[in-house]
């Protein structure tokens, strides 16, 4: 892994989406064209609004995501605190991603 870090200031909401957008999608390729799978871990929050705005914006082979949640809470998938709930709902039918993608916990464990 790099040790190089780069640090990007941009004037603009919008520069960040396609900042952030743009960084996924080299990621993604890369990771595709080397396992033949991207692994993404995402968070709630504003980035749930960065990406139903840019993702749909970027070219890449769908089929091959699997996108798991890194901070999400055991709530109903109906709850506003479920980070799996607003990215389904923003992103299916948005990207041709398909539920079985998400990797989601079990909102019934105790």
């Amino acid at each position: 892994m790099s040790t190089n870090r780069v640090i990007t200031v941009v004037q603009s909401e919008d520069d960040v989406i396609q900042e952030l957008c743009d960084m996924i999608q080299i990621t993604a390729t890369n990771a595709i064209e080397k396992d033949d799978v991207f692994k993404i871990g995402l968070s709630g929050g504003s980035l749930t609004k960065f990406l139903t705005i840019g993702l749909q914006k970027i070219t890449t082979d769908w089929s091959k995501w699997i996108v798991f949640f890194c901070d999400e809470r055991v709530v109903p998938v109906e709850s506003a605190d479920s980070t799996y709930g607003i990215y389904k709902n923003s992103l299916i039918g948005v990207v041709p991603l398909d539920e079985d993608q998400f990797v989601k916990i079990d909102p019934h464990l105790p």
